[in-house]
C-alpha cells in the first residue's frame, strides 16, 4: 500500500460514518490543557577560594609514598684480585631484587693449545669473559695454592712454558667485578722424551737422556759407601744418616770428580788401619785421605773394592737435577736434589 493510501483512508472512514449515522460510537476528543511554563530556580554556586583549589589539586595528584626496602646482600664483597670497590646503589638494588648471576662476571671460555707438550715447549692460553673489571692467570702449585700470577685483560691470550716434566700442570683464569670472582682452569700434560730405566718411575720427573751402562766400583765403609762410575768419572759418596736424610752442613750425599791420576801412589803405607778394616785405595783413598770431613763421617773401609756394571741416569724434577744408579747388588739408588737425601728407589 502506498503512502497516499494511508493518508486517504482515515478521511474516507470519517465521511462514511457521517453518512451512515455513526454518531453513536464517535466521542469527543478531550482538549489537552497546555502545561504551565517552569522557570528553574537558580542554584547557588559559590566561587571556591584559591587555597581550596590548591588543596584539592594537591590531594588529587600527590602519590602515596612507597616504603623503601633495605637490600639484603647475597655475598661477601671481597675479591681475590683487583682493588676492592663499593657497589653503587643501583648495583645493590639489582642484587637485592634479582639473581646474583645477572650481574656476576662470566667466563665464556678458557682454552689451552696444545694440551700436551714436551719439556720446554710453550703453550698458548686464550680466553673471553664478560661483566668483569679485572682478571689474572695463575699457575697452580702442587699443594693447590696459587703460584706465579700474571695480571691480564678480561679478554686476551698469554703464552706460558710449563715447568712440570712428566706430569700435569694446571693454570687458572680468575675474573672479578670487585665484588664477585669466578674462575676456570685448564690442564696441560708434559710428556717425557725418554723413560726411566726402572719402575715405578719417579712422578713429576723426566730423564735427560737414555740410561747409561758402564763399569763401576763400590766399597763399603763404617758409616757409608763410595761408588766410582766410569761413565762420568765421578765418585758418589753416601753417608749413613737417619732414613737417608741430610742437613745443611751435613749433606746426605756428595758427587766429587775422581781425584786420582794414573801413576800416583794407590795408598799411604804410613796409615795403618785397625784390625778388620781397610785403607781405601786409588780414587777412593785419595779423596778419603785429603778430605777430613769425608773421612770422619765415613770411617774406615770394611771391605775391598767391588767392581760391577752400573746403570746410571739423570733427570729433572721441579727444576732440580735428580740422579739414579744401581749399586753392586742391583738395587736402584736415588739422589734427591741438593744433597738433601737419598733413597732406595727400586729392587
Amino acid at each position: 500500500m502506498s503512502r497516499k493510501s494511508f493518508i486517504v483512508m482515515p478521511y474516507l472512514l470519517v465521511t462514511m460514518c457521517m453518512t451512515a449515522g455513526c454518531a453513536d460510537w464517535l466521542t469527543d476528543v478531550p482538549t489537552i490543557e497546555p502545561l504551565p511554563s517552569l522557570t528553574p530556580s537558580p542554584i547557588a554556586s559559590p566561587t571556591p577560594a584559591v587555597s581550596d583549589l590548591q588543596a584539592s589539586a594537591t590531594a588529587a595528584f600527590s602519590p602515596t609514598p612507597i616504603p623503601t626496602a633495605s637490600p639484603i646482600p647475597r655475598y661477601s664483597p671481597t675479591p681475590p684480585i683487583g682493588a676492592t670497590s663499593t657497589p653503587s646503589n643501583n648495583l645493590l638494588t639489582v642484587t637485592a631484587l634479582g639473581p646474583v648471576s645477572s650481574i656476576s662476571p662470566r667466563i665464556i671460555y678458557f682454552v689451552a693449545t696444545p694440551t700436551e707438550v714436551l719439556p720446554g715447549e710453550p703453550v698458548l692460553l686464550f680466553w673471553s669473559s664478560e661483566r668483569g673489571s679485572a682478571a689474572a692467570v695463575y699457575r697452580v702449585n702442587e699443594d693447590g695454592t696459587p703460584g706465579r700470577t700474571w695480571a691480564v685483560d678480561t679478554e686476551g691470550s698469554l703464552t706460558v712454558t710449563p715447568r712440570t716434566v712428566g706430569g700435569t700442570e694446571i693454570y687458572t683464569l680468575s675474573v672479578t667485578n670487585g665484588t664477585v670472582t669466578v674462575e676456570r682452569s685448564v690442564s696441560i700434560t708434559v710428556a717425557c722424551l725418554f723413560t726411566w730405566f726402572f719402575l715405578p718411575a719417579p712422578a713429576g720427573s723426566c730423564p735427560e737422556s737414555q740410561a747409561n751402562v758402564s763399569p763401576a766400583t763400590a766399597q763399603l765403609f763404617e758409616r757409608g759407601r763410595m761408588f766410582w762410575l766410569a761413565v762420568t768419572d765421578e765418585i758418589i759418596v753416601l753417608f749413613n744418616v737417619p732414613e737417608g736424610q741430610g742437613s745443611g752442613n751435613n749433606p746426605a750425599w756428595l758427587i766429587v770428580p775422581d781425584p786420582y791420576l794414573e801413576g800416583q801412589p794407590e795408598d799411604d803405607p804410613a796409615i795403618i788401619p785397625p784390625e778388620g778394616f781397610r785403607q781405601p785405595r786409588r780414587g777412593f783413598g785419595t779423596l778419603w785421605r785429603t778430605t777430613p770431613a769425608i773421612r770422619d763421617r765415613l770411617g774406615w773401609a770394611v771391605n775391598d773394592e767391588v767392581p760391577y756394571t752400573v746403570t746410571y741416569q739423570r733427570g729433572q724434577s721441579g727444576g732440580e737435577t735428580i740422579t739414579y744408579f744401581t749399586d753392586e747388588t742391583g738395587a736402584v739408588i736415588g739422589l734427591l736434589p741438593q744433597g738433601q737425601g737419598w733413597e732406595i728407589a727400586g729392587p
